[in-house]
């Protein structure tokens, strides 16, 4: 198990509006692969505490600004010395029913890139 921190800028595909959220969440890991050079694994975290910019999105009533975000992926860690951390996943903003209206946010696919130190 990690801690994960995001920031995304997004826009929508209707109206092309734009919003951005913050987020903390748990990420669960499963190492399937590993190497000299790579490590794979599949992740998924769940209810992370989110804010999001806006309540209301393509005519959709998405609640109020507090909000979780869940997703789930595959990624790798690669190179000589694994620095290089690739992830393809799909996710989801929400408020869980907390309040009378949830739309949601969903978010079809991501391809993120990183470097670890």
């Amino acid at each position: 198990m990690e801690w994960g921190i995001s920031a995304g800028y997004w826009q929508t595909e209707e109206l092309k509006e734009q919003f951005f959220t913050i987020a903390a969440y748990p990420v669960f890991k499963f190492h399937v692969l590993r190497s000299k050079t790579t490590d794979g694994y599949f992740f998924y975290s769940v209810a992370g505490p989110a804010f999001q910019s806006k309540t209301n999105l393509d005519y959709e009533l998405l609640g109020r600004k507090f909000t979780f975000r869940d997703y789930m992926g595959i990624g790798m860690y690669t190179g000589k010395r694994k620095q290089l951390n690739l992830e393809l996943n799909i996710g989801h903003f929400s408020n869980g029913n907390l309040f009378s209206s949830n739309a949601g946010i969903m978010v079809p696919l991501s391809l993120n890139a990183g470097f670890c130190f």
